[in-house]
């Protein structure tokens, strides 16, 4: 999908890219895996940038969000939670006209074990392993998320200083 929201605050200018469960390459491991992943809310605000998982299958700002079971993004103790660490990546700053680019640097970067812990119920320790089970599957087991106990809105307000 694209873009679900736009706006500017006392942060700065902020954009929202909704992305639908579907099937995903991953590259992880060293090796591509077409991996069904969960609905995901991906955020951008400068060159920062935060992603999370909600269950269903279209975008609502008042979704429980949930850590996106993927490794290289920040779990409660940055918070808020869900800002991605990109490594030597470099995301260009976020607008509607770059959001799309900046979720496609993501999507395809290397996914190592960094932050690869607390993504997963079946899978706590790392939830690459969790990932590699889920490339049989037609889509992402929902049940396996874990929540940030926070709304995507709560999440976006507190980011974007709204």
């Amino acid at each position: 999908m694209g873009i679900v929201r736009w706006g500017t605050g006392s942060a700065g200018e902020w954009t929202i890219k909704f992305v639908p469960p579907q099937k995903h390459k991953i590259n992880l491991l060293e090796s591509k895996h077409l991996v069904p992943l969960p609905a995901m809310v991906f955020l951008g605000l400068k060159s920062d940038y935060w992603v999370w998982a909600i269950k269903g299958s279209k975008f609502d700002p008042e979704a429980e969000a949930f850590h996106v079971p993927l490794p290289n993004v920040y779990l409660h103790s940055y918070q808020p939670c869900g800002r991605i660490c990109w490594g030597d990546n470099k995301p260009p700053l976020a607008s509607p006209n770059t959001i799309t680019k900046a979720w496609e640097l993501f999507i395809s970067s290397p996914f190592n074990g960094h932050l690869s812990d607390g993504k997963s119920r079946a899978q706590p320790s790392d939830v690459r392993v969790q990932i590699q089970k889920a490339v049989k599957r037609s889509s992402y087991p929902v049940k396996d998320l874990i929540s940030t106990n926070q709304t995507i809105a709560k999440l976006v307000a507190a980011i974007t200083d709204d």
